[in-house]
């Protein structure tokens, strides 16, 4: 007769329909499958949708075939649910993150991974992706659009960078989400993109890309958060346990710092009003959003710059004007001088004498032709005068245009960036008011029935789900916010997800019962082994 121990473990597996298998592929760091762990003693993990990627925790022989390909640098490992009905095979898979070899009699290797959504974890927005690191020459990375547009320029930009890393794909935008503006500068992408696709109900999911037997690189996408179209009650055998939690409000009210020092910096500000008669208080925060108005602050640069420029090309037409009249006068007199002298020259030539000797009538005939010569000098050089003076005014007139031209560009576009700075301020607020809304969250631990599983009609990470938790209590509709997994060989998959913000202690009660079924299992894997050596 077996052990008690052994009894009750056996007796608790055979509480509920055994799961269908898990198969744990291993990879090398070029994506190339090396294989299937062959009996794992324990797969446990936590899928999370949210700031921190999730997490798989294998558990082998320390003599398991791939254990040194687990081990090694890059190594990946997938996890697939092998259920024909379900929707996505595919539960999780990442890097290795860490291993923990133990020797003894009880040898084995854990072994930490971390889900390939930690690719955004560990990308940088730069300001300006394109450009090397000492060329970084805006202040920060802006984009305006639809929100699915923005995500995927930003993930697509700063992926370009590199030609080491794993190849990483982005799906085609189909401009999903609301518009709004998003900046960045030196965060990781996954910090940046967060709050904005929350609140827009999009999230961004993580795949392997290519054939399972070669992994050519990871295809980011993303998706609208899916519906659970079921109620999930305790009736129908699925909800087993619940447990809430609601928290006051963290802000009720909000105010922008945006650009401007001094008592020239802009404030605005936004109320929840019902929020405060609800809860009978006024909470303030603060957001400084002094980056909102630096492309602004930047046009209103350039404005300034143009209307210095307009103002110094009409000062040049001035000065071009002025300088014509002057010159074009003073050649002018020159003509009537030259005019006078003429006139004054033939008069003496027509004036002499009839005994004048032939070298007077020559010397006054040589006067003439040289006043006629110096008039037709003085002529030519006022005409080029004219020419040259014109040729400086229109200059002049076509430089204070261009001027105005950009004057008027200027102070359009300056214009243009008014609406969205203020539109950026509201996001901000707005976002940090739902950052400070009071928070219900309840933790369900669900069980798989023959019509339940996860992975089946939409029910996956970030879906929305609707929960009967008990007789006059209202349904919680909320969002899958994590679901925390064991299984083993021969052994029910244990769902515990969590719906809304997570209640502080709910962590620690997982994470017994993740050692508690994890000795359990270990305690069986090791009486089935003790038993095959004594055969």
């Amino acid at each position: 007769m077996g052990s008690p121990y052994r009894q009750a473990t056996a007796t608790a597996l055979a509480a509920r329909p055994a799961a269908p298998e898990m198969t744990v592929w291993v990879y090398n760091r070029v994506g190339r499958r090396l294989g299937s762990v062959g009996a794992p003693r324990l797969v446990s993990g936590t899928l999370r949708d949210g700031v921190e990627p999730s997490t798989v925790r294998l558990e082998v022989d320390l003599d398991d075939r791939l254990a040194a390909e687990l081990q090694a640098p890059g190594a990946r490992v997938e996890v697939h649910r092998e259920d024909p009905a379900l929707d996505e095979q595919y539960l999780s898979g990442g890097w290795m993150k860490a291993t923990e070899p133990t020797s003894g009699p009880d040898s084995a290797l854990g072994v930490d991974i971390e889900d390939y959504e930690v690719v955004l974890r560990d990308l940088l927005a730069w300001p300006v992706p394109a450009a090397a690191l000492a060329a970084q020459n805006r202040e920060q990375w802006r984009m305006t659009g639809f929100l699915e547009d923005i995500a995927k320029a930003l993930i697509r930009q700063n992926v370009a960078r590199s030609t080491r890393r794993v190849p990483i794909f982005v799906a085609p935008s189909l401009g999903r989400g609301r518009r709004t503006t998003v900046v960045a500068r030196m965060e990781g992408v996954d910090e940046v993109l967060l709050v904005p696709l929350e609140q827009a109900d999009l999230r961004v999911v993580v795949r392997p890309a290519g054939p399972p037997e070669h992994r050519t690189g990871l295809l980011v996408d993303v998706v609208p958060r899916t519906v659970y179209p079921k109620r999930l009650t305790e009736a129908a055998g699925i909800v087993i346990t619940s447990a809430g939690r609601v928290e006051a409000p963290e802000a009720t009210r909000v105010v922008a710092g945006g650009g401007g020092e001094g008592v020239a910096r802009d404030f605005r500000s936004l109320v929840d009003p019902d929020r405060e008669a609800a809860w009978a208080r006024e909470i303030e925060r603060f957001v400084d959003a002094r980056d909102a108005r630096s492309e602004l602050d930047e046009a209103n640069r350039e404005l300034e710059q143009a209307q210095e420029a307009e103002q110094r090309a009409n000062t040049a037409y001035g000065e071009a004007r002025n300088e014509q009249r002057h010159e074009e006068g003073a050649k002018y007199a020159g003509v009537q001088a030259a005019d006078v002298a003429l006139v004054r020259a033939e008069a003496a030539r027509d004036r002499l004498p009839s005994t004048a000797t032939a070298e007077q009538k020559q010397a006054a005939a040589d006067v003439v032709t040289e006043k006629t010569e110096d008039l037709a000098a003085a002529r030519k050089d006022y005409s080029d005068t004219v020419t040259e003076q014109t040729s400086r005014v229109r200059e002049a007139i076509r430089e204070r245009d261009v001027a105005a031209a950009e004057t008027r560009r200027a102070a359009s576009a300056a214009a243009a960036l008014v609406a969205p700075y203020e539109a950026d301020l509201l996001a901000r607020m707005r976002d940090r008011l739902a950052e400070g809304a009071p928070k219900a969250s309840v933790s369900v631990a669900l069980s798989e029935t023959a019509t339940f599983a996860y992975g089946k009609a939409g029910l996956v990470i970030g879906a929305r789900v609707t929960l009967g938790l008990a007789r006059g209590v209202d349904d919680v509709v909320e969002r899958l916010r994590s679901v925390e997994w064991a299984w083993a060989p021969g052994a029910a998959l244990t769902l515990t997800p969590q719906i809304g913000e997570r209640p502080p202690d709910l962590e620690d009660r997982f994470v017994s019962s993740i050692r508690h079924v994890a000795r359990v299992v270990g305690a069986v894997a090791a009486a089935v082994r003790q038993q095959q050596s004594r055969r």
